[in-house]
């Protein structure tokens, strides 16, 4: 009986699944891919786990009746999970060891972290996972690793992701409504970035910024490490949603400019027809009043983008640039676009973790989560510590304390406060636009 490795990735838009076996070389051949329009979804949240349910098992059915059932030969079924409940917080675990000439173990480094799961991140979320950024010893700091070294006071800086219980427990349902067992989950953007960056681009340092429909997110990485991850609560959609109110014609053709003749930076646009809306009551838009719309509201999202990079602390030394996926990220001229707005580098990712001879459908940037997840899931996971008492009560057998609060020096050094998301009056906004008339129709 032929096994296979699924993942499932519930988003906003689109809800797919793919089947695939890991090769030899590591990487994934994708046997099938199947994808439908997402419904019991929102901003990366399944708030409907029936509707979602429902969606994800006509797929799973869909690949059954082509020979392969992920239901009974899947043995293991990944799904990714989303949504603004994801949150990055940076705290920090110390200990004062009472024989400084020892050599710091293992187990010593261990129990900082195990301390990290014990602190309080809201009555809706838990920690998910916990990431080492750098240690301090005695009066060295950014200590790589310090294990074997020697000192009185030992302290450790963490990124600590969260989310929220659930949203995880609404995935739970909806995947086994498809009739599947869901083995574990991992979160989305850092899926993403997982399936789209070399080591030298985590080395380098990278931001993967994953487009979808409902949510954006970023994944900064420095060093090798995972710096900062964040979930912006608006994409695509909310670019259909401006064409629909800016040219006043219905989501579905306004969804539908976008994806055909949608482009980010109008000062590249060198023509300009005007589409002729068909049905009763439709109307006329010019290419340059749907480019300036969508360019608008990139613009506001890669503000966004900009202010998560900046929250980061490695804004200037992220020598490989911006990598783009998700579904928004096929916009005409958006690498153009970026690197225009941010002075960064640029390019689309593709999943690294496929092999060439995959389904075609699963090596662009649309599926960098589903690869991800694959990947991730079959990477020996850490498990979750229990929690461990310290010898010495100083150290951090507590939730560590907060920080003092946050002056306005502060928050210029770190970037500022959020950016302002709300909406403009697109009718001032393009009502100088020119309309050149041609014989083009939608």
């Amino acid at each position: 009986m032929e096994k296979y490795i699924a993942a499932v990735d519930l988003g906003t838009s689109k809800i797919a699944v793919v089947a695939g076996k890991k090769t030899a070389s590591g990487k994934f051949h994708i046997l099938a891919y199947r994808e439908a329009p997402s419904r019991g979804v929102d901003r990366g949240e399944v708030w409907n786990n029936v509707e979602a349910g429902t969606v994800l098992k006509a797929l799973v059915d869909d690949l059954k009746q082509k020979g392969i059932d992920i239901t009974e030969n899947a043995t293991e079924v990944y799904a990714g999970v989303s949504g603004g409940l994801i949150r990055c917080l940076k705290e920090t675990s110390e200990t004062t060891r009472d024989v400084p000439n020892r050599e710091i173990s293992e187990e010593e480094t261990l129990r900082l972290k195990q301390a990290m799961y014990s602190i309080h991140v809201g009555s809706n979320s838990k920690v998910r996972d916990v990431i080492p950024q750098a240690y301090q010893l005695d009066n060295r700091n950014s200590v790589s690793n310090p294990v074997g070294g020697c000192g009185h006071r030992l302290k450790a800086e963490f990124c600590v992701l969260t989310a929220g219980d659930s949203p995880m427990e609404m995935i739970q349902r909806s995947v086994q409504r498809a009739g599947l067992t869901l083995k574990d989950t991992f979160l989305s953007p850092l899926a993403a970035a997982e399936a789209v960056l070399s080591s030298d681009d985590k080395n380098m340092g990278a931001a993967v910024v994953d487009i979808g429909g409902g949510t954006t997110s970023v994944a900064v990485y420095y060093d090798d490490t995972v710096r900062h991850v964040a979930v912006i609560p608006f994409g695509g959609n909310v670019i259909t949603g401006d064409i629909r109110q800016g040219c006043a014609i219905s989501e579905r053709y306004a969804e539908r400019l976008k994806v055909q003749y949608g482009s980010c930076y109008g000062d590249l646009i060198k023509e300009n027809p005007v589409f002729r809306m068909p049905g009763f009551g439709g109307g006329e838009v010019a290419l340059s009043l749907l480019v300036n719309i969508i360019e608008a509201r990139m613009a506001e999202i890669l503000e966004a983008v900009e202010y998560e990079i900046g929250q980061s602390g490695y804004a200037g030394r992220l020598n490989a640039g911006i990598v783009l996926t998700g579904g928004s990220a096929k916009l005409g001229n958006l690498t153009e676009f970026v690197r225009f707005k941010t002075g960064m580098k640029a390019r689309l990712g593709a999943p690294l973790c496929v092999t060439e001879d995959s389904d075609p459908d699963v090596r662009h940037g649309d599926c960098a989560t589903l690869a991800g997840l694959l990947l991730k899931g079959t990477v020996e996971k850490e498990p979750v510590p229990e929690p461990v008492l310290f010898d010495n009560p100083v150290a951090a057998g507590a939730p560590p304390p907060r920080g003092p609060k946050r002056t306005k020096k502060d928050k210029a050094e770190r970037g500022g406060n959020p950016p302002n998301t709300t909406r403009w009056h697109l009718l001032s906004m393009f009502k100088d636009s020119d309309f050149f008339k041609t014989d083009n129709e939608i």
